[in-house]
């Protein structure tokens, strides 16, 4: 920036020359020149820091469609998968790498995340109606007795995708929605403090094992489960923003001191073993209205806004990134708002299965699409601890003494990638990244500015398939790719980076990822339950689905030494701080005994929702004495 303490005034007094009144002269001359000068520097340094152009950069050989945004510098905001609503900008600086700008954002917005914890009991309940615009649930007592004895945070922002799944269902008829949930195929039974089941599919007897736990302090009712890798519910979105705004003329105003606590029913009624009959039965089913065919992406976007870029038929330039990186992660993982994600997952080029439905009903599942209307659990494979998604009992060593690598196995799942469909899924997408044997075009990569990369990349990337599913059209497939051998997790966990991509729906590795000492790097579309409790680049490195980042956070963390002797990149202090930032906190909010609690909470909430009395339901003891 120009200097502007001892200015150089373009005049000089004169007996020839009238002079000028200072403050004219300042206005005039000086202060114009002092703002040229500033933007003529800051457009400098935008041409050197900026990302490169969609020319520029590398991409997988093969692809046909460019669909790498064009970036404009920005001041970063990190934003968490649900925005935490906190403002962190950090001084403006091209000083310094954008993932150092991103990290130092990340780290103010979780303390501030932090400062959120409750105190006692009343501050959790004053915290909750402020945020939720009413009492808690009946439960909510003993609810939170339980998370103390359990040393689980309670930071009701950490709650969050609770209120946004079960926001249209205020919209509904209770009665209806017990009738549906009682006639679903699969579904977990709470009466009388018993959980039971009539299914024995293992996702169903581990959701059962965890809802075990708090079953004596549950009231009764009928939880529909869904099955299948992929979710099940699109409802139009003109339908479920009306069933939301339902609800949300329903909250009461707690930020006024004047507010007083109504009459409430602080209890949960008994239901009968049997909620419907034959006749019921056949009702509900009908209504349903299964759809087994057709493309999904045409499914998906009935969900999306008018508003959004999906419902606008328009593809504007992505403002999720910052000089090159993610910078928030909500609107990146955002289908309505990337209407090219069409061609770039499996969900939408070739799914295994589709059975879906517009009709909006309470049903529970592991994960979803933003357009998608189940309620989020705690995935059986995360609360499972099978060795093949966590590690088992291994972590890995720590940062100082693991490779110098990235790796990556799995099944090409995904999706069917027989013929040409492969180009259009995640999984192979990202294999073929890793494998390729030269980028194209010019690239800000040290490794290819030194004609290096394919060395390089050979040499840090450990990234391969250990099966193809590819039906009876495999030859495209084995055309470009080849199985290696398994590494269990453990052996994983040996190198730095662990990249971590969407499979069938989620990737069942996250958390085992997060609890490793290695540095997860995530590309999803997927919501789950805890992406109000992960903050990125504080606990772990966010990627976009199109990868075009990927070499470039590779070298950031891993380096790369020039044939000059110049080392470019290989951050270990920063690698090994967001590691072990993100294992520290997962081992904090991401614990079985976590998953209970979220789960708790979760069916308390669910069980006032589908009660007639629900608009006097609540926990109300911290008001007026009570």
């Amino acid at each position: 920036m120009a200097d502007d303490k001892e200015p150089i005034l373009p005049f000089m007094k004169s007996p020839m020359i009238r002079t000028r009144p200072l403050r004219f002269i300042l206005n005039r001359f000086v202060l114009p020149a002092v703002v040229l000068t500033v933007i003529f520097l800051y457009l400098g340094q935008i041409s050197y820091f900026v990302a490169p152009a969609a020319s520029d950069r590398h991409e997988p050989p093969g692809s046909s469609e460019k669909t790498s945004p064009v970036l404009e510098p920005h001041q970063p905001q990190v934003i968490s998968q649900q925005p935490l609503g906190l403002d962190n900008n950090p001084p403006f600086s091209y000083s310094k790498h954008p993932i150092e700008q991103l990290v130092e954002a990340a780290d103010q917005q979780f303390d501030a995340l932090l400062s959120k914890e409750a105190k006692n009991l009343a501050d959790a309940a004053n915290t909750y109606k402020l945020r939720r615009g009413r009492h808690p649930p009946p439960g909510f007592a003993a609810w939170y007795q339980y998370a103390v004895e359990h040393s689980s945070m309670v930071i009701e922002d950490l709650f969050d995708p609770i209120y946004d799944d079960l926001a249209p269902f205020w919209g509904l008829d209770p009665i209806r929605m017990r009738q549906d949930a009682s006639c679903f195929e699969m579904r977990l039974t709470v009466r009388n403090g018993n959980v039971s089941t009539a299914s024995d599919w293992f996702w169903t007897r581990i959701w059962k094992d965890m809802i075990k736990e708090i079953e004596h302090l549950l009231p009764d009712m009928d939880v529909a489960l869904n099955a299948m890798d992929e979710p099940r519910i699109v409802a139009p979105y003109e339908e479920v923003e009306r069933a939301r705004q339902v609800g949300m003329a329903n909250r009461v105003d707690f930020s006024n001191p004047k507010t007083k606590a109504e009459d409430m029913v602080n209890f949960f009624p008994r239901l009968p073993k049997n909620l419907v009959d034959d006749e019921d039965k056949k009702k509900v089913t009908s209504r349903m209205g299964w759809i087994r065919e057709g493309s999904y992406w045409d499914i998906t976007k009935a969900g999306c806004s008018p508003e959004s870029n999906v419902g606008k038929k328009t593809q504007q330039t992505p403002t999720y990134m910052y000089r090159g990186f993610v910078s928030n992660f909500s609107q990146a993982t955002s289908v309505c708002e990337n209407p090219a994600l069409y061609n770039t997952s499996g969900i939408f080029t070739h799914p295994l299965s589709i059975k879906t439905t517009q009709t909006l009903f309470p049903l529970f599942g592991g994960s979803k699409l933003e357009t998608n209307n189940e309620i989020r659990l705690p995935a059986p494979m995360y609360y499972d601890e099978n060795e093949n998604f966590s590690g088992g009992g291994e972590h890995g060593p720590e940062w100082e003494n693991k490779t110098n690598h990235a790796v990556w196995r799995g099944f090409a799942s995904g999706g069917l990638a027989g013929s040409d469909r492969w180009k259009g899924m995640q999984r192979h997408r990202f294999v073929q990244l890793n494998n390729a044997t030269a980028i194209p075009g010019p690239s800000r990569l040290a490794a290819v500015k030194d004609n290096h990369f394919d060395e390089w990349a050979e040499r840090v990337s450990n990234v391969h398939f250990t099966g193809l599913n590819c039906g009876d059209k495999c030859a495209s497939v084995h055309d470009h790719f080849q199985k290696a051998d398994k590494m269990t997790l453990a052996e994983q966990f040996e190198s730095k980076l662990l990249p971590d991509i969407d499979g069938n729906s989620f990737s069942g590795r996250y958390r085992g990822f997060l609890a490793s000492t290695s540095l997860p790097v995530k590309a999803t579309i997927w919501k789950e339950w805890h992406d109000s409790r992960l903050v990125p680049w504080k606990h772990f490195v966010p990627m976009s689905y199109w990868f075009e980042e990927w070499w470039d956070i590779v070298e950031y963390f891993l380096g790369y030494m020039t044939s000059s002797g110049v080392q470019v990149g290989g951050n270990d202090k920063m690698g090994k701080k967001i590691a072990t930032d993100g294992k520290e906190w997962a081992e904090k909010v991401l614990r079985k005994e976590d998953m209970v609690v979220y789960t708790f909470r979760l069916l308390l909430e669910y069980a006032r929702v589908t009660d007639a009395e629900r608009e006097k339901m609540g926990w109300a003891e911290d008001v007026d004495g009570r």
